[in-house]
């Protein structure tokens, strides 16, 4: 996968989580607002419904970018023998600064 490619993975990765976020967090406000009303007897099962399915596209949306980022990470600790050699660097700390630095996850 080449970098331009890999990046506009990993922002439509990122846009994932903060549309899920967003949709928690509104979801969440029509549910408290549910709550606030005077007891009305309307039903309150579909917006907690709304919170429960929010809640679960938003765990979804991060697992995949967790997983997104763990395998760039990992073709890039398989590219970088200094890294591995020295010992001193985590995968993590090295995939940050190659993501931040947006270096090329080619050998």
């Amino acid at each position: 996968m080449g970098q331009p490619e890999s990046k506009g993975e990993e922002a439509a990765a990122i846009e994932r989580v903060a549309n899920a976020a967003r949709e928690v967090q509104s979801a969440s406000e029509a549910l408290e607002a549910r709550f606030k009303a005077e007891n009305d007897g309307t039903e309150r099962t579909l917006p907690l419904a709304r919170l429960t399915a929010a809640i679960g596209e938003l765990q979804a949306a991060r697992d995949a970018l967790d997983e997104l980022l763990a395998r760039k990470r990992a073709s890039l600790m398989q590219c970088s023998p200094s890294a591995r050699r020295r010992g001193s660097v985590s995968s993590t700390t090295l995939g940050n600064v190659l993501l931040l630095t947006g270096e090329s996850s080619k050998c």
